[in-house]
């Protein structure tokens, strides 16, 4: 039943260790037969079915003949643990339907799906837990596979859920196996890519690296009134993560010919500056034209011409699902894309298969687009990619920081550890934020007669965003804040005349402060990375530490020796680190601003304003110094 036409470059159809020629991969594949029966549930458009559908056309086009297929190693709740918080990880190994079902009864079974975002789109559903393993241990396993040098490429369509949070399901993903997955590479390698072509933002994994050179993100998406609301081209990483983040904020209708007009000069670009010794590629098939939920208008070629680019380079790469609701085009889509990067052809007539209905009337792999208006105009694209080249010529002159291979992290003084884990009753103000249109000139700042400030406004795009802090308490040893910031610069007062200005990186969790700190005089640089926050004074000192706890999970720390290895094979001992591209001989520094984006949603997703007492960031390396 061989339906492969011709190889790109002619060449053996099988491939064989002797005569790997320039054009054939070692491609390795993961596939669990039992993926296509996880149901979401009635009515949800996220459908695990279609793994298991463009499995099949893989088999009947045979190229299973030109893949090494294994059956991945569900990854271990330890696993899972590297990235997500304890509890987080073992609400998800306790949660059931039965469960969920009661807890409309019980109210604290309810705060707690509620917390960790699980109900609307991200059902308990039947083996939820087991489903996250498995979509995470392909994941890890593909990067092992990688970091052994026994392929050149790893495939994981179950893969890809780019949404996840350190503690928090998101847009339908719970674990976040491409984490995991990058996480596994930084074992052997010193740099490592990540790009993002599903039509929504990439957030948890930007999220997870935003502090960090080590991982590069660079994400293109649906930009304005759609889920995440995230993906600013102005958001470019922090600390040592500062411009490590590349945002590629799109419109609807993009087509084949925009996309590789922005798709291959960005990524040519971002492979000569920062010369990844791996790369991921999320390959979200919501960004095809006529997806149920997606808004681009890619046709399958357009969108595998990526995996098509990337796979030219050379260097070894990971293959994920990611998103994708129209699930006919979902297996045309992943079964081209395999087809790419083994090298061979197929032919564009569907071979006869057990779904054969699904892809009628026409039974070809290569379907028409839609006759969808794009909106993104030329000259928008080309400032767009003026933009970003002329940003990511800027990062190729700047002197490459030594890319620390283990991160340092800030030690706590002991006399502080004592009473931080216990934290008084703070009365909670419950995070809102306001959106005004009108063009008042509004004071930036409320303040209460006892100089705490009750809200800030911060500028954004013309407009102001309230973010209130009602009281902020001062009830005990404690300081609380509580409001909607991602990453803005705000001006906060606290027991001081003037305003000091600070960076502030928080999604609106709960961050503790000693009140010592919070009422110095002088507030100095407040950081707040990645759920930790951290005080230092107006000349530098340390002087305290939110969360001690998330010190003790760095991502990036290699694991302790007795834990377990992840999987059944271990990745070999780290590489000696290749030299990082000379320095030239000065450094340029660039100012940049945060914003506060309001989370806009296209139709499907529903968002709770509530946010909790735990840290959803992965703790970053150290307190990049603003």
């Amino acid at each position: 039943m061989e339906k492969i036409v011709s190889e790109y470059d002619g060449g053996a159809s099988l491939p064989s260790q002797s005569c790997r020629d320039a054009n054939e991969r070692k491609v390795t594949y993961f596939y669990e037969p039992t993926i296509g029966d996880y149901f979401y549930g009635h009515g949800h458009p996220m459908k695990p079915h279609r793994i298991r559908m463009a499995h099949s056309l893989i088999v009947h086009y045979g190229l299973h003949r030109l893949l090494y297929i294994n059956r991945p190693l569900p990854a271990s709740a330890s696993d899972v643990r590297r990235f997500h918080s304890d509890d987080y990880v073992q609400f998800l190994s306790t949660v059931s339907p039965d469960l969920a079902v009661a807890a409309h009864a019980n109210h604290s079974n309810y705060r707690t799906l509620r917390r960790y975002n699980v109900g609307d789109d991200c059902p308990v559903f039947d083996g939820l837990f087991n489903f996250c393993c498995v979509s995470a241990g392909a994941s890890i396993g593909a990067a092992v596979a990688l970091n052994l040098g026994d392929a050149d490429i790893a495939v994981n369509w179950a893969g890809g859920l780019h949404h996840a949070k350190k503690a928090e399901a998101s847009g339908f993903c719970y674990v976040n196996d491409i984490v995991l997955g990058i996480l596994e590479l930084l074992k052997i390698h010193k740099r490592v890519l990540y790009v993002d072509i599903d039509v929504h933002h990439g957030d948890g994994v930007e999220e997870a690296f935003y502090t960090t050179d080590r991982v590069m993100t660079v994400s293109f998406h649906k930009y304005g009134d759609f889920f995440p609301g995230s993906g600013h081209i102005k958001d470019i990483g922090v600390g040592e993560g500062k411009n490590y983040s590349l945002n590629v904020p799109l419109n609807d209708g993009m087509d084949d010919e925009s996309f590789r007009g922005l798709f291959r000069p960005i990524i040519q670009k971002v492979m000569e500056v920062y010369q990844p010794d791996a790369v991921v590629l999320q390959c979200g098939a919501d960004s095809l034209s006529g997806d149920r939920l997606g808004c681009f208008n890619l046709s399958v070629k357009g969108h595998a011409d990526c995996v098509r680019f990337l796979r030219s380079f050379n260097v070894p790469l990971m293959l994920l699902g990611g998103g994708g609701y129209t699930i006919r085009n979902v297996a045309r889509c992943w079964c081209y894309e395999t087809a790419v990067a083994v090298g061979v052809e197929l032919d564009n007539k569907l071979p006869f298969n057990e779904y054969y209905e699904y892809f009628g009337p026409q039974y070809v792999l290569h379907y028409k687009p839609s006759r969808q208006d794009n909106l993104n105009k030329p000259r928008d694209l080309e400032k767009i990619r003026i933009k970003l080249l002329e940003r990511l010529s800027r990062l190729s002159h700047a002197p490459s920081a030594p890319f620390q291979t283990t991160p340092s992290v800030t030690n706590v003084p002991e006399e502080e550890e004592e009473d931080m884990d216990v934290r008084p009753n703070c009365r909670l103000w419950n995070g809102q934020d306001f959106d005004s249109d009108n063009d008042e000139d509004l004071p930036n700042l409320y303040m209460a007669n006892d100089g705490t400030v009750v809200a800030a406004a911060v500028g954004f795009l013309e407009r102001y965003y309230y973010l209130g802090f009602g009281n902020i308490a001062m009830e005990g040893k404690q300081f609380l804040l509580k409001s909607m910031v991602t990453l803005i610069v705000l001006f906060l007062l606290v027991g001081h005349p003037t305003p000091a200005v600070s960076e502030l990186s928080s999604d609106g969790y709960e961050m503790v402060l000693p009140t010592s700190v919070a009422t110095r005089g002088s507030l100095g640089w407040l950081h707040m990375n990645g759920g930790r926050v951290s005080m230092e004074d107006s000349e530098g000192r340390f002087v305290g530490l939110s969360d001690r706890r998330s010190l003790r999970s760095n991502p990036l720390r290699p694991p302790s020796p007795h834990q377990s290895p992840t999987t059944k094979y271990k990745s070999p001992p780290p590489r000696p680190p290749p030299p990082p591209p000379p320095p030239p001989p000065h450094h340029h520094h660039h100012h940049h601003h945060h914003h506060h984006h309001h989370h806009h949603h296209h139709h499907h997703h529903h968002h709770h304003h509530h946010h909790h007492h735990h840290h959803h960031h992965p703790p970053p390396c150290n307190p990049p110094p603003f």
